[in-house]
């Protein structure tokens, strides 16, 4: 806090329940996911509640199986006003759609196994 029993950072934790991949491509996919995932966390709880929103971040993922944590740097001003025009534009994209795959994210994405796009690529 800040001397004065205000706050000065928002610590924002992730906690994650699953394994490590034996793939690499896969788990870079799952540590890109799971950080953008935390970013659009700390960004939604800026949203909610103004009172964090000058607050400085402290974003973590927490490993369960492995009790590992790791850091994730904070993005700046510029890096989050771009999140949210992304999230924006995305959102608008999903209600109105259609909404065609990005065959560039097919490398180890966990869920291309099961993938109805990949067959017809």
């Amino acid at each position: 806090d800040d001397g004065k029993g205000r706050p000065v950072r928002l610590c924002v934790r992730d906690y994650k329940t699953t394994r490590k991949s034996s793939s690499d491509a896969h788990q870079r996919w799952m540590d890109d996911f799971y950080a953008e995932q935390l970013r659009f966390y700390a960004l939604a709880l800026r949203r909610l509640y103004p009172q964090y929103a000058g607050l400085e971040l402290d974003l973590g993922l927490w490993y369960l199986r492995s009790g590992s944590e790791h850091s994730l740097r904070a993005f700046s001003a510029g890096e989050e006003q771009e999140l949210e025009r992304l999230l924006t534009a995305q959102a608008a994209q999903a209600a109105e759609g259609p909404w065609p795959p990005k065959f560039s994210r097919c490398e180890g994405c966990a869920y291309e196994r099961g993938c109805i796009f990949k067959a017809g690529k």
